[in-house]
């Protein structure tokens, strides 16, 4: 009986929870079907980005390891459709069906950030951390180059200094003794109005004579002479009012110059005492750098020892006795000019006080603008028998800039490129060698500096994207196989400088490296003391007609300049003709042929760079920014015609809305979101 009323409460029990446990189930049934009907989609979205992905432009790839899908959006959403549906058509049982699909195309290539990216990703490659080692250890033995160059550009002013010292002396002289002449004529002898005012003020006092000569003569005549007396008396009154008239505007005014070029002298003198004391203060501050350097190479230490040692030279070759002399000579002469006054007020009031005067005093009058008060201290050097050659060699370097290979290539201006936007155009290097001044040579010495201070602070910063240009573009001097079109030949030196020409480009980049390869040339020629030598000979024979030498430094500094300016032409033909060129030069390095022997040591071959290491340095120059811009440019120029990179992406992402039919027959809508990217 027990076991009836058991049975039959299972029963009961059954009858009221089983369609629960029904319902129960085909709801947890309805969830998984959901949740894996999701992931189905998800999948299924996952395989179309892919899917997409996976057409990336053939020509990106093979050429530059680039990856970037180009297709347009009305075969896009067809695609994706097409896709979709037909994955999802074998699956009944989740009944699936698209409401809705949006494409996204993101992060096109033509974007600087993403193509840095994806450049990173391609170097950072173990195979290219080799190379970029491997080169920033050979690049790093130029790290002395900017305190080597300073010190040259401040020994440079030092000798400009004591130029402008001697350019003062010889505008002394000028003051002083006049120009060109053996008596001191304080500039006015050639004034051809003062010294008409002096002749017509003797004129008249000789006039006033003569009428009393004749008033004398008249007055002992009859009535018929007093007469004419009256009218001589007015004549020799009117002759004393222009007397007056002229010895205040013009006599005056000579003995005021003459005051005020001496006094000029005398400022002058206190510019060349300031002056020698700047030497001094060069002296000790040059001191100083030379002895803050370390990192510097053992032969280039030479031409800091070189340096430092004539300072002391140049600054016993400024000879005080001289100036104590000049400055001797100039009080002299105020005082002589003050004494004229004084004889000029006496004659003057005995002019017209009618006073005979003596041949003495006639002397006095003479002396205000003659005398032999005169500077002899003066030595000038013999000049015009050594013949100055700097324009000749200065050609030489810069001939190699126009020389073009081959015909140009150039974009057309209607052309547009990613890099437009750059508007930053450099000048071909100039360098003036035959002026009497380092001035542009200095400026050129400090461009080399940036050039390779640029190379030393960011050397690590871009080397990936710097390398990857010189891996998959051309330049000058490349010798792989061209296994594609390419639309210019030096594609490297169009990142650099972006013109549309191809010789500009190729002009500016050996422009370039001439100046680079003159900042170092230069190095050596302050290190090499034949060339010193030889310089300072040249120098003497040519400048002699400096004041007291002054102009011989700075010739012999040009002259220096212009065989370094020579020697890097030499070094930039060989450069592009794919030869190494040692960084720092020995003297059996040297190539120029100035008449000195080339007999001695070279450079090791770990310090000589080819044409392609000096492009790594001219890249670390170059804005980043720009760099990427110009590679754009080169992908779209050596592109098929139809090609279009600024429709070429990255990141594909997919937007669908989905519905699906539960079990107990209601749709569900949900929305999947997929994003994917190189």
């Amino acid at each position: 009986m027990m076991f009836f009323k058991a049975k039959g409460s299972i029963t009961i029990f059954l009858c009221i929870t089983m369609p629960i446990i029904i319902i129960l189930c085909a709801v947890l049934v309805d969830i998984y079907l959901l949740k894996s009907g999701k992931n189905i989609v998800t999948n299924q979205v996952d395989i179309a980005c892919y899917s997409i992905l996976g057409e990336y432009s053939s020509y990106l790839k093979n050429q530059y390891d680039l990856y970037a899908y180009e297709i347009d959006d009305y075969l896009l959403k067809p695609m994706i459709m097409e896709l979709i549906e037909k994955n999802l058509a074998d699956l009944t049982i989740y009944d699936l069906t698209i409401e809705e699909i949006s494409i996204s195309k993101e992060n096109p290539l033509i974007r600087t950030d993403i193509l840095s990216s994806q450049i990173t990703k391609i170097m950072s490659d173990s195979i290219y951390k080799t190379i970029i080692n491997e080169t920033y250890n050979r690049l790093s033995s130029i790290t002395s180059i900017d305190e080597t160059l300073q010190v040259i550009k401040d020994k440079w002013q030092f000798d400009e200094v004591v130029k402008e010292i001697n350019d003062n002396l010889k505008y002394l002289k000028m003051i002083v003794e006049g120009e060109e002449q053996e008596v001191f004529v304080n500039i006015l002898g050639t004034n051809s109005d003062l010294n008409q005012a002096l002749q017509e003020f003797m004129s008249i006092y000789h006039k006033i004579i003569e009428i009393n000569n004749t008033i004398a003569i008249l007055e002992s005549q009859a009535d018929e002479g007093i007469y004419k007396v009256e009218l001589l008396l007015q004549d020799k009154g009117y002759l004393k009012e222009q007397l007056v008239t002229i010895y205040k505007l013009s006599i005056n005014k000579i003995l005021s110059e003459l005051l005020t070029i001496n006094n000029q002298a005398i400022t002058k003198v206190t510019e060349i005492v300031l002056s020698i004391d700047k030497l001094h203060l060069l002296s000790k501050v040059l001191e100083r750098k030379i002895e803050s350097i370390n990192q510097c190479p053992d032969y280039l230490k030479e031409i800091l020892i070189y340096v430092n040692d004539i300072l002391y030279d140049v600054e016993s070759a400024i000879v005080i006795e001289t100036f104590e002399l000049v400055r001797g000579k100039i009080e002299e002469n105020v005082i002589s000019l003050t004494t004229t006054i004084s004889l000029t007020e006496s004659l003057y009031e005995k002019i017209l006080d009618e006073q005979i005067l003596t041949e003495d005093e006639y002397v006095s009058m003479d002396f205000l603008y003659h005398s032999d008060v005169s500077i002899g201290v003066y030595s000038l050097l013999e000049a015009g028998k050594g013949e100055d050659k700097r324009s000749f060699f200065e050609k030489i370097g810069e001939q190699v800039i126009t020389e073009q290979v081959g015909e140009d290539i150039k974009i057309p201006e209607g052309i547009y490129l990613p890099s437009n936007q750059i508007s930053d155009f450099e000048k071909p290097f100039d360098i003036d060698v035959s002026g009497d001044s380092t001035d542009d040579a200095d400026n050129k010495l400090e461009q080399a500096k940036g050039l390779f201070s640029t190379l030393i602070t960011r050397v690590k910063e871009e080397t990936y994207l710097n390398e990857y240009i010189l891996q998959y573009f051309i330049h000058q001097t490349s010798k792989e196989e061209i296994a594609f079109s390419h639309y210019f030949n030096n594609e490297v030196e169009y990142i650099l400088y972006g013109r549309r020409s191809q010789h500009m480009n190729m002009t500016l980049t050996k422009s370039t490296l001439l100046l680079a390869r003159f900042a170092l040339n230069t190095i050596h020629v302050y290190a090499d003391i034949e060339k010193q030598i030889k310089a300072n000979t040249i120098a003497t024979m040519v400048a002699g007609w400096w004041t007291f030498g002054a102009g011989i430094p700075v010739m012999a500094n040009l002259m220096l300049c212009a065989w370094a300016v020579a020697e890097a032409g030499l070094d930039v033909k060989a450069l592009s003709n794919g030869e190494y060129v040692p960084i720092y030069k020995l003297t059996g390095d040297w190539r120029l042929d100035i008449g000195l022997n080339k007999i001695g040591s070279q450079t090791p071959k770990v310090l000589q760079i080819n044409y392609e290491d000096y492009l790594r340095i001219l890249l670390y120059e170059k804005n980043e920014e720009d760099k990427l811009l110009r590679i754009l440019d080169l992908i779209s120029l050596n592109s098929l015609p139809n090609f279009d990179l600024s429709q070429a992406y990255t990141t594909i992402s997919i937007k669908v809305t989905v519905s699906q039919k539960s079990l107990l027959g209601k749709r569900h809508v949900y929305t999947i979101k997929t994003t994917q990217s190189y």
